[in-house]
């Protein structure tokens, strides 16, 4: 607690003195989110038979400041007082900017914004997602060395960056077991349309001490994303490849994932359907290939979650669960290919009605196993109770299909909780 009064009361003294210092400007945002969570049974390791039902409550409370030092530098943070941390990219270990502790205290980003005659420069602790949309993308932060050019026409900009994927150890003397992230595209982003395409370089340290799978990588992943709005259509396209040497094994990596979705966005309502796609690995890389596109820590990403049971952080299903418990294992490995299919009505200013449903499979099920996930149902609702608050409802019913056993139980996860932002 004194750890959180502390970072209070520092933000406090900081506004205070931009209040009297005309070259410095001081804003925060921030959230706090309160969530009750039901399920009808545990999930951990896949959906078993009759095991227990589980429910728990939890909180989040997240400031977000900037502290403008003049027209071409700022500073930015994120800091987390309260909650179950999310994790930083990579898992193992802190990142050389990063700190923890056991009273929850917990700084995601701080960087500053250079802004200079060949563009801006972004350095420091920031976030690390590793797409431009939210499919396979992960709430996280790692430390960049991050440049964008100027506008080179029509909203198109480069950009560049260097991240410590996984720092093993600032230590000099210590051995080489870093795995590093080189990235090189192009973007553009407006109301209407907004496209990238990016290449990223991973390099693994030279020590064999390096976490797997990431020991002496030396591999590619090639990306693209585009949305585009048609007055009241709308579009959305993301795919992901990776290939080239896994680790000192001689393994190599092959994987590719891509997502679609189209839709109508009237004026009180909004319909839309997706599909979406991450190869497997049938045989378990005992083929000296790694093919499935999942990350076994984050699954599908905890950023992406468009079925309540499915894709929700809590199950541990398709995405990784908050908790620090990896996705599911087996449906990492299998791979995926779903669709769905989604309605919006807002009933009034306040009142806003959800219905989802979706059905997923195997793409490259194990021996003997069936590829069916199964049907999922979704309901939900959020009311804004004031320009800052709003509740919000939601329920899931995924009839589990027969890749988890022979009869397996269905599962229900119902949400509920309050969001306020400022």
């Amino acid at each position: 607690m004194k750890k959180v009064l502390s970072t209070v009361a520092a933000l406090g003294l900081v506004a205070g003195l931009a209040s009297t210092a005309s070259a410095l400007e001081f804003s925060a945002t921030g959230h706090y989110d309160l969530i009750g969570t039901y399920t009808s049974q545990s999930t951990d390791g896949g959906i078993t038979n009759d095991s227990a039902s589980d429910a728990w409550l939890e909180h989040e409370f997240v400031i977000a400041p900037k502290m403008k030092v003049n027209d071409k530098v700022s500073m930015n943070a994120r800091i987390f007082l309260a909650g179950t941390a999310e994790d930083e990219v990579g898992g193992a270990g802190e990142g050389i900017m990063g700190q923890s502790d056991e009273e929850g205290v917990y700084l995601h980003y701080l960087y500053m914004d250079y802004k200079s005659p060949i563009g801006m420069f972004r350095l420091g602790r920031q976030a690390a997602g590793a797409y431009f949309g939210n499919y396979l993308n992960v709430v996280a932060h790692g430390d960049r060395l991050r440049w964008y050019s100027n506008d080179l026409g029509g909203g198109f900009k480069l950009s560049a960056f260097l991240q410590k994927f996984r720092e093993g150890s600032p230590d000099p003397a210590s051995s080489d077991n870093d795995v590093d992230i080189w990235s090189f595209g192009g973007f553009a982003k407006s109301k209407a349309l907004t496209y990238s395409l990016w290449l990223d370089y991973f390099r693994g340290g030279d020590d064999a001490a390096a976490p797997a799978p990431y020991g002496q990588a030396d591999f590619y992943r090639f990306k693209g994303y585009y949305q585009q709005t048609f007055g009241d259509l709308y579009a959305m396209a993301e795919f992901s490849y990776k290939f080239g040497d896994l680790n000192e094994a001689g393994s190599e990596i092959d994987t590719l994932a891509a997502i679609g979705e189209f839709g109508v966005a009237m004026e009180t309502l909004d319909l839309s359907a997706m599909v979406f796609y991450a190869s497997g690995d049938d045989n378990g890389m005992t083929d000296g290939s790694k093919d499935n596109a999942m990350s076994g820590t984050y699954g599908l990403g905890s950023a992406f979650a468009p079925f309540t049971v499915l894709t929700n952080t809590d199950t541990g299903l398709l995405t990784a669960e908050k908790a620090g418990v990896n996705a599911n294992a087996a449906m990492v490995n299998a791979g995926v290919i779903a669709c769905g299919f989604f309605a919006d009505v807002a009933t009034s200013d306040s009142l806003t009605l959800h219905a989802g449903v979706g059905y997923a499979l195997a793409e490259s099920e194990p021996a003997g196993a069936d590829d069916e996930y199964g049907w999922e149902v979704d309901l939900g609702l959020s009311y804004k109770l004031n320009d800052n608050l709003s509740y919000h409802l939601d329920a899931g019913y995924l009839m589990a299909g027969d890749f988890f056993g022979a009869d397996p139980e269905d599962v229900i996860l119902v949400t509920n909780g309050v969001s306020m932002t400022f």
